[in-house]
């Protein structure tokens, strides 16, 4: 999240270019050679600079013990330099997320959050830290994280571009699609939403699609359009199942399916149900 420069920029390099391994090796090499002189601070972040390098390489193991190292240094500089902490908390997020461990993996970007607040860091790193747990949510409950992204856009409309800019270009979409969501332009939102939702497809991005797929079935939903609303949930289910099996796409979608049903009622639905299904025959 940091501009950590200097000795980190040829492992930044790497990692940003995708070559993973490349960097988990720059990285420790770098802190092979790190002599005494070395600041505290400059210790922990590389420690977890290799957090982040080994995680993404699939060393979790390596991630773990690196971390660890990163946090008992990041308590010495914690008062003075508070970003080494967030920065670590954060990367524990990112850890106990690629682990599964979801509940550690929301109360770490919690922490996180509150820390910066607490620090009166700028505005533009709170907004990243928030929209980093919001991720996290449309990963984990694709309705709660497009409720939260929704109130988001609402508190921060004209967020600066330095905000998102980390994101992936899919989150970034769905986040921009928000705006005229909030605003009650429905044919520009759907616009957006689809774009979104393409976005996420090509680059494999399974919550954002799941997210994109059900905001656009809520748009339908709320201006009455049960055809639209159905058709919506049924293609992203439809385009999950093929990619990533049957049973995450019914985790995604039944939710909301079941919800629809139980609220326009069993002949309506079926009705829609219908009509959607009729379309993609002729």
């Amino acid at each position: 999240m940091s501009d950590v420069g200097g000795p980190f920029d040829a492992a930044l390099t790497s990692l940003a270019g995708g070559d993973h391994a490349r960097a988990s090796r720059l990285i420790e090499e770098l802190r092979s050679s790190m002599g005494g002189d070395a600041s505290t601070a400059v210790r922990s972040r590389a420690a977890r600079v290799a957090a982040t390098a080994h995680r993404l390489a699939g060393d979790l193991a390596a991630a773990e013990e690196c971390l660890a190292e990163a946090f008992l240094l990041a308590i010495d500089v914690s008062n003075d330099d508070p970003l080494v902490a967030v920065e670590a908390e954060l990367e524990f997020g990112d850890l106990r997320r690629a682990q599964r461990r979801h509940d550690e993996s929301a109360a770490a970007y919690d922490r996180a959050g509150r820390l910066a607040e607490d620090a009166g860091m700028p505005q533009a790193v709170q907004w990243k830290i928030a929209l980093r747990s919001i991720d996290h949510d449309l990963t984990v409950d694709p309705m709660r994280g497009i409720e939260r992204l929704q109130a988001f856009s609402g508190e921060v409309p004209d967020a600066p571009e330095e905000a998102i800019s980390g994101l992936p270009s899919s989150l970034r979409a769905l986040l921009r699609a928000l705006d005229p969501v909030a605003r009650g332009e429905v044919d520009r939102a759907l616009e957006l939403l689809e774009v979104a939702a393409a976005e996420a497809r090509k680059n494999q991005d399974v919550p954002v699609y799941v997210a994109s797929r059900i905001a656009i079935a809520q748009l339908y939903d709320g201006n009455d359009d049960h055809v639209g609303a159905y058709r919506s949930a049924a293609t992203g289910w439809a385009t999950l199942r093929a990619a990533i099996g049957p049973t995450a796409a019914r985790d995604a979608f039944e939710p909301i399916m079941l919800d629809f049903r139980s609220r326009w009622g069993a002949a309506a639905f079926a009705e829609a149900k219908s009509a959607v299904e009729s379309a993609a025959d002729t």
